[in-house]
This record gives C-alpha cells, structure tokens and sequence, in this order.
C-alpha cells in the first residue's frame, strides 16, 4: 500500500522501515533509525507513543505537518500479464512502429533534460487529455487497450534504445493514451537491499511486466 502526504511526497511501509519517494527531488530515502520506529509505530494507529522530541527543521517535522500518513493509495495486485499470455508469436505488423519509436525517444529526451516531477506531470496531463478514467474500477482492460498493448511491447524490440523500466512505462502510457486508453505507472520498491522498479497496469493485469517480477516489489507510488 502507498501513501501519499501530498502531490510529490510518497512513501510506503515495508515491515518496520519506511521508505519515501520524493518525485520534486528525484529521489528515494529513508529516516534514521528512532524516528522511523516511532513513526511505524503511528502508523499502525498507537495512540501511547510518546511525542517526538525533534529539533525544527527536521525531516520528520515536515512529515507531521503534512499530515502523516497522508492519503492510502491501495493498487490492485497483480494477477495476470498481457506479456506472459498474449500472442507473443504472432506477425508484428511495422506501421505504427514509428508511434512507438516516438513515444520512446521523446521520453528519453524528457527524462535526460527534465526533472522527474516534470515528465510526470506532462504524461498525466496528456492522458487526462486523451485517455478517459474509467467509471468504475476494471479487472480486465478491454480487447482493444489489450490489442494496443501488443503492438507495443512487439515493436520495442525494432527500437534502438536500451530498455528502461521508468523509460518503457512511461512511453507505453503515452503510446496508450494516444490511443484513448487509460492506465496507470506505478512505481515500486524493495528493502534489504534497497530496489526500484516501474510498470504499467490496468486494473489486475500487468501490460508490460510480468506478475512474478513486479509483485517482487511493494508500490510507493501510483500515478
């Protein structure tokens, strides 16, 4: 489960450790030790634990002034993967190889010159333009957003730049949101030792990972 304390400030609980996603600063961190066990212990609704003696300026002050632990975001387990089912045989037809191609380049080029915050928000703006929420929450995207999907994760292959998890997710959301079909990224990570790692999802089903890899990872962030 994910939390979020405002629009760029996540973070979510992985046993006793906390662990923030700062998408303003992109970057990742956690607290030192006492004031990370306190804040657990908050967490899990313990009304006795003392207040925390904190010097002003730090880190965990402008956590409770933000109203820790802020707004629950819970995404849907994964349970299957368009990648591990579909048609990965079929013809591969190139004509909306050069969609594809753009979609990635131009991610690339706004992950190299753009703060994260930045590429983010271009990408929820676009698919607030193009790509409708659902009504309601779907288990299962539609044959169309399905179809799509495989056209994508076929033409990868064709382009020349090396694949990234934050990179292909973000493309494939703008590739699919092109086409009126909403999804969302979803950033996760593991502890001990520390990982990160990004995917696509509609509903329960993973369109370019599958349910092994990502279900590895807990998600800090839904977007």
């Amino acid at each position: 489960m994910a939390y979020r304390l405002h629009q760029d400030l996540w973070f979510c609980r992985i046993g006793q450790q906390l662990i923030f996603l700062d998408v303003h600063a992109d970057r990742y961190f956690r607290l030192p030790t006492r004031e990370e066990s306190l804040l657990v212990q908050r967490l899990r609704g313990n009304t006795g634990v003392a207040p925390l003696a904190i010097a002003d300026g730090n880190q965990v002050d402008r956590l409770l002034s933000l109203g820790f632990p802020g707004e629950k975001f819970t995404s849907t387990p994964p349970t299957r993967s368009t990648m591990e089912e579909r048609h990965q045989d079929a013809p591969i037809s190139l004509h909306a190889l050069p969609a594809v191609a753009y979609a990635i380049a131009s991610t690339q080029a706004r992950l190299r010159l753009q703060p994260l915050k930045n590429v983010v928000s271009h990408m929820q703006r676009y698919r607030s333009r193009r790509a409708a929420k659902p009504q309601r929450a779907e288990t299962t995207p539609p044959p169309s957003a399905l179809e799509a999907v495989d056209v994508f994760n076929g033409l990868r292959l064709y382009v020349p730049i090396a694949p990234c998890c934050l990179l292909d997710s973000i493309a494939m959301s703008m590739f699919l949101a092109r086409h009126g079909i909403h999804c969302q990224v979803v950033f996760g990570v593991t502890s001990n030792p520390f990982g990160a790692h990004s995917w696509v999802q509609a509903g329960h089903v993973v369109l370019n990972d599958s349910v092994g890899s990502v279900s590895a990872y807990t998600p800090i962030g839904v977007f």
